[in-house]
């Protein structure tokens, strides 16, 4: 599954022209180019700049096009191509009743997605092996420690999403107390009344439940990413809709195995099902933006899901998934940015697409 990312190169001659004493204003109005762009460049987080800066920028230092941009490889499926995967499903029932467990349709859908993509990608017959788990932490921190996982599924059906995300960010899970759960950087904002809200740890915090005005959703610093949710079975069930939101959260982490080499941990989540399948999709479009860089502790982000619905029916059906928010990895996205890049891939490939 060979991928590559393009990089703009003109950092090294920016911060050279910066190094004698020149602001990045002056250096900026010297080149013609505005100081956001110039330092989006500076510090190759250009997610969008225009043709025209980047042809400003070159004409400035007299550069050539092998001087300005350079593709990278992206390997972030090698872990998964050299050893496989491991898919951990389920809702975390105890052992006995290990035999009743039903794993809900998107869950298994976007299992499905993952599992065709993998296979197509690396070309064999292999098919990666299904763990519907157990809530015993150990027996996570196993796989985790030895095995490439896949984790599908949100809180509500995937005790394994609860356990790792607060034991990676340093939380204690099922702890939903305020400062526990400000360890953790995004929350799942579920009505408070709900059993899910007063168990979970990855529950919205007080403060990010205020700012969203306790909208449903997915809430991260500098913003929210609403769903749309009706708690009354009845009423959910009547409602009809052509543009319906959901939201999900995508996670990645490497994981040094002693004396072999890296691990991944993939954990998909959506703030319903709907979600967890938009996040899958968005994992097989987007993975090349996905792989951490040195010093990134992991990479994750929200993604918008848009959906339609028919009336008397629980059945959605997925249109369109967009990207919000994303920290860490390539081309980071702040959710109050203008998502220019985001609309741009949205339109290439609604054309790929016709």
């Amino acid at each position: 599954m060979d991928a590559h990312i393009i990089k703009i190169t003109l950092g090294p001659y920016l911060k050279e022209a910066l190094s004698h004493g020149r602001s990045k204003n002056d250096l900026a109005k010297d080149i013609g180019v505005s100081p956001q762009k110039l330092s989006r460049m500076l510090n190759d987080e250009w997610d969008y700049i225009t043709k025209d800066a980047i042809e400003r920028t070159a004409d400035y230092f007299k550069l050539r096009v092998t001087d300005v941009f350079a593709f990278v490889p992206v390997d972030f499926w090698r872990p998964i191509e050299a050893d496989s995967c491991v898919f951990v499903r389920g809702s975390g029932l105890g052992t006995a009743k290990r035999r009743g467990l039903v794993i809900p349709w998107y869950d298994d859908e976007a299992n499905r997605l993952i599992k065709r993509f993998i296979r197509k990608g690396l070309g064999d017959d292999r098919v990666p092996s299904i763990a519907d788990h157990s809530d015993d932490e150990d027996e996570l921190r196993s796989r985790l420690a030895n095995e490439n996982c896949i984790v599908i599924g949100g809180p509500r059906t995937n005790r394994a999403t609860e356990l790792l995300l607060s034991r990676h960010f340093g939380a204690e899970p099922f702890r939903p107390l305020e400062a526990n759960r400000r360890k953790i950087p995004f929350g799942f904002c579920w009505s408070e009344n709900d059993p899910v809200a007063k168990s979970s740890s990855l529950t919205c915090s007080k403060s990010a439940r205020e700012e969203s005005k306790n909208q449903p959703g997915i809430a991260v610093k500098g913003g929210h990413v609403r769903a749309d949710f009706l708690p009354q079975e009845e009423e959910y069930r009547r409602w009809s809709t052509e543009d319906g939101r959901d939201c999900g959260l995508v996670f990645v982490s490497n994981n040094q195995r002693e004396g072999v080499g890296t691990v991944k941990l993939i954990i998909l989540a959506g703030f319903t099902g709907v979600g967890t399948l938009g996040a899958a999709k968005a994992l097989i479009e987007d993975f090349r933006y996905l792989e951490p860089l040195p010093g990134d502790d992991c990479v994750f982000g929200i993604v918008e899901v848009i959906f339609s619905k028919k009336a008397n029916t629980t059945d959605r059906q997925l249109k369109d998934v967009r990207w919000k928010f994303r920290q860490g990895g390539h081309s980071p996205l702040k959710i109050d940015d203008q998502n220019s890049v985001a609309n741009a891939r949205d339109a290439e490939r609604k054309g790929r697409r016709k």
